[in-house]
């Protein structure tokens, strides 16, 4: 079996988005950045203030669902928590808005990610489950990474094992997060 199977990628290109989630698309990305190399020099104010901006912006076009990826986010930050602070294999940044050495920023950036589902995001409905745990397993260690080395985290225990549990959490929080999603608002568009 192909790694992207050609009805996915048929799929991905009849998918039309709109300009609202085009933007949300890219504001997600700018404010990631936005959030992470001020986090880095340990200016976690200006992280806080700017995932701060992207998620009233996304909160205020997507104010039916706001409950909804509140539930969501609780989830992804718990078992983030949980794991990072049990394995001891990501620490991040000191902050000045932290909660049990769990920056606000942190917080902030789940809240943003999870409000990206319903527009910038939606094109995740045409992956099969295998496929969500796949993009989670690369996309969530490459940005790991990319924070590291903006120094906004480190991997106390080494890069090779930091990067290994962000895969495992990142293949097993998309796909679950994303189903959650579904659940609670049913997409028209099921993956075959």
């Amino acid at each position: 079996m192909p790694l992207v199977d050609k009805a996915i990628l048929q799929k991905l290109r009849t998918l039309k988005f709109n300009n609202i989630s085009l933007l949300q698309g890219i504001l997600f990305y700018l404010a990631w950045f936005g959030a992470v190399y001020p986090a880095g020099l340990q200016h976690d104010l200006i992280a806080v203030m700017v995932l701060s901006a992207f998620c009233f912006w996304s909160f205020y076009n997507l104010s039916p669902q706001r409950l909804r990826i509140m539930k969501i986010a609780l989830l992804c930050m718990l078992v983030d928590l949980c794991l990072y602070q049990l394995s001891g294999t990501l620490k991040y940044a000191p902050a000045n808005f932290a909660v049990a050495d769990y920056p606000l920023w942190i917080v902030l950036m789940w809240i943003g990610f999870v409000s990206c589902f319903p527009l910038s995001l939606r094109f995740l409905a045409s992956f099969r489950t295998v496929h969500l745990v796949l993009l989670g397993a690369i996309a969530g260690p490459l940005s790991a990474y990319g924070a590291s080395k903006l120094l906004a985290l480190e991997f106390p225990r080494g890069i090779g094992l930091g990067l290994t549990i962000s895969a495992l959490e990142w293949g097993l929080l998309l796909p679950i997060s994303w189903q959650m999603w579904q659940k609670i608002l049913p997409l028209t568009h099921k993956p075959s």
